[in-house]
């Protein structure tokens, strides 16, 4: 159970003054929580998520399969958000939705083994397809999705 604690300038307090004894979770952590919770698709701009899905050719970096197979497409972090991970285009890629599901905040060595046995694939494979894709510049594809969207709109 945490404790309810406020900060003061700078300092963690409990509200009878003494700091916290144990690990305690202050409120504008929590707001921040909730508010990155709440943006759902709206944590990257669409022109950027388009342009990873078309760096990563359409398809989930993980089981290769694509949206012709019918697959549901999301964007992945190769280092957990929570684990310190950010949403910088080199630590994205293409993820089927049922891998992401399955991976969770698995660390990416570990995940890739387990794909490797439940696929009966070739990890190695895998990683040299993931690092193939993340060498690829952003800078062309964030033209093309600009493109893209423009197109739609009109």
């Amino acid at each position: 159970m945490t404790a309810t604690v406020w900060r003061f300038r700078g300092i963690v307090v409990a509200p009878d003054g003494r700091p916290p004894t144990h690990r305690t979770s202050t409120p504008s952590n929590t707001m921040k929580r909730a508010k990155r919770k709440a943006h759902g698709m709206n944590w990257i701009r669409q022109e950027k998520r388009l342009a990873i899905y078309m760096r990563d050719d359409m398809s989930c970096l993980y089981c290769g399969r694509t949206l012709e197979d019918g697959v549901v497409l999301t964007l992945d972090h190769l280092v957990p958000y929570v684990m310190g991970g950010d949403n910088r285009a080199t630590n994205l890629v293409t993820a089927c939705r049922s891998c992401n599901s399955k991976r969770q905040a698995m660390r990416l060595n570990r995940w890739i083994e387990h794909l490797a046995i439940e696929l009966n694939a070739c990890a190695d494979e895998t990683h040299r397809r993931i690092r193939r894709h993340r060498r690829r510049k952003l800078g062309k594809y964030l033209a093309q999705a600009k493109q893209t969207r423009q197109n739609r709109k009109e």
